[in-house]
């Protein structure tokens, strides 16, 4: 299914073997970029589309919370010193405190830059729930340029907590992550491998799944989904 020139749907299987022996099917279909091979979520265009409007109510909240934060310089400076030099708690003094000044440097910056990098992020929001309107399958680009331009407004920092977009954020490319599965490819026992030399793509489905099924907490990424009922990204609406 192509979405774009650049875009295509891939599907990746895990068979699932539940506690009673029985076995469920699981399909994970994500979206790849064919210019960079990367994978992006599985969401349908109208939940894309959705996203950008939780988006667009949020990021005015977002903007004032964070240029607020930095303009408090007695809070944000020390605050910032701490957190960059405590990333470097294995070098020696000299490096730790030069990660501290540069944090202090990039929060004073963000007083002038989170104003303009969150305006460029609403007219985004904007135009995403345009294309939802319209079902535009253009909106996985806007997706892509949304995540792009959020983790440079985050000085690439994708477990920053500001981070709004998790799910705009692509996972490496198709070749990354399907190494990566191959490097983990043992035997699971939760696993039926009824394509043994699919292994690394049965993996990486697997992993995605199980990964969702631990994170249920977080209540609007994810919903309540029964055990006996196949995972299957056509019809798993809530996803993050």
């Amino acid at each position: 299914m192509t979405y774009q020139t650049n875009w295509i749907e891939k599907q990746f299987h895990w068979t699932e073997i539940l506690s009673d022996q029985s076995e469920l099917k699981h399909i994970y279909r994500p979206i790849v970029n064919t210019l960079n091979g990367k994978l992006y979520d599985d969401s349908k265009v109208s939940l894309v589309a959705k996203k950008f409007l939780l988006l667009l109510v949020a990021r005015p909240f977002h903007t004032l919370a964070k240029t607020l934060y930095h303009a408090c310089l007695p809070i944000s400076l020390p605050l910032e010193f701490y957190l960059a030099a405590k990333k470097e708690t294995n070098k020696d003094f000299q490096h730790q405190f030069k990660a501290g000044i540069i944090g202090c440097v990039k929060s004073a910056l963000d007083i002038i830059r989170t104003p303009l990098y969150e305006t460029a992020l609403i007219v985004c929001s904007l135009f995403g729930v345009f294309l939802g309107t319209i079902k535009s399958e253009t909106i996985y680009n806007l997706r892509a340029l949304t995540g792009k331009i959020e983790l440079s407004f985050l000085w690439d920092n994708k477990k920053s907590p500001w981070m709004l977009t998790p799910c705009f954020q692509p996972r490496d490319t198709l070749f990354q992550n399907l190494e990566k599965s191959g490097r983990r490819a043992k035997t699971e026992p939760d696993t039926n491998y009824d394509k043994p030399n699919r292994k690394a793509e049965t993996n990486l489905a697997r992993s995605i799944f199980q990964e969702r099924r631990n994170r249920r907490f977080l209540i609007y990424c994810y919903q309540h989904w029964p055990k006996d009922i196949p995972l299957d990204s056509a019809t798993y609406k809530i996803t993050c």
